[in-house]
C-alpha cells in the first residue's frame, strides 16, 4: 500500500493532491485536508468541504456546508485563498470560468475572482462545450463565454450540452434534445431525459401498461442522436434531469 487505511474518508488525486478526512464529522461540519502521493498534509488550512485540484486551484468551503450556512472560496496550491470564501456556491471551473453566486445570483468568475460574467441570473449551470444554461425567473437560456446569448429561444428548464446535444423542456414535462442553434433535433416527447456514455441518450414516455390498459407506465428507451429507439430498457427510470451543484461530500 502506497497509503494505508487511515482516513475515514478520501478521495481521487488530481493535480498531484486527494482532499480526506481523518476526523469523525459533528452534527454541524466534517473537516477534510490535503495530502500528496506520499501522504504528506501539503498545508496547515483545513476546510469543511474540499473540490479537486484543477490547473492549480480548488474550490473549498468554510461553515457547515452539510447545510446551506456554508461560504465557497478557491485555493492555489499553497492553500492560500486566491478568493475569498464569500460566496455561496462555486462550482469546479468548465471552460475556465467557475460558477458562482451570491445573494443568489449566479454568474461566473476566472481563479482570481474578477466576475467575467456578472452575478445577475437567478439560476445557472456550469459551462460545457463552450456553452452554458443560465436562468432568469423561470426562462432558461444559453450563453457564450462572453456573456452573450447563444440563441433566441427560451426554456423552462435545461441541463448541459454533451456531445453537441442538450436536454431541455419547454413545460417542465416535455423533454427533448436541441443542437447548438437551438434547434429540436430529438422532438420533446420524452418525461425524462439523460445522456449515456456521450453517445446514446435515453428517456422515458408515459404509455400504456401492456398487462393492464387501465393503467400507465413509465417505458424507458435508448434513442440515438437523431432519436432513433435502438431498445427499450426495464430498468427504473433516473429522476435526475440536469447536473447537482451540491458542493457538500457525502
Amino acid at each position: 500500500f502506497i497509503i494505508p487505511f487511515e482516513y475515514e474518508e478520501a478521495f481521487e488525486f488530481n493535480n498531484g493532491y486527494a482532499a480526506v478526512r481523518s476526523k469523525p464529522c459533528t452534527d454541524e461540519q466534517c473537516t477534510y485536508f490535503y495530502i500528496d502521493k506520499s501522504n504528506h498534509r501539503v498545508f496547515v488550512n483545513g476546510f469543511n468541504y474540499a473540490g479537486d485540484f484543477t490547473n492549480g486551484y480548488a474550490v473549498v468551503g468554510i461553515g457547515n456546508c452539510e447545510t446551506e450556512d456554508c461560504k465557497y472560496g478557491i485555493i492555489d496550491k499553497r492553500g492560500s485563498f486566491v478568493v475569498a470564501p464569500d460566496y455561496e456556491e462555486i462550482d469546479d471551473a468548465t471552460n475556465g470560468l467557475f460558477l458562482a453566486a451570491k445573494n443568489d445570483k449566479y454568474g461566473f468568475i476566472n481563479a482570481k475572482g474578477d466576475q467575467i460574467i456578472s452575478l445577475k441570473y437567478t439560476n445557472g449551470l456550469p459551462f460545457s462545450e463552450g456553452v452554458a444554461a443560465v436562468a432568469i425567473d423561470s426562462n432558461w437560456f444559453f450563453i457564450d463565454t462572453l456573456g452573450r446569448q447563444k440563441f433566441i429561444s427560451f426554456y423552462r428548464d435545461a441541463s448541459s450540452f454533451n456531445g453537441g446535444l442538450c436536454a431541455v423542456t419547454l413545460n417542465h414535462d416535455d423533454w427533448g434534445y436541441i443542437d447548438m442553434t437551438g434547434n429540436f433535433v430529438i422532438d420533446p416527447t420524452y418525461e425524462s431525459a439523460e445522456y449515456l456514455y456521450n453517445v446514446l441518450v435515453r428517456g422515458s414516455k408515459r404509455v400504456k401498461d401492456p398487462k393492464n390498459k387501465s393503467l400507465f407506465i413509465s417505458q424507458r428507451y435508448k434513442i440515438d442522436k437523431t432519436g432513433k429507439v435502438i431498445e427499450k430498457l426495464t430498468a427504473p427510470k433516473s429522476t435526475v434531469k440536469k447536473s447537482s451543484r451540491k458542493k457538500r461530500r457525502k
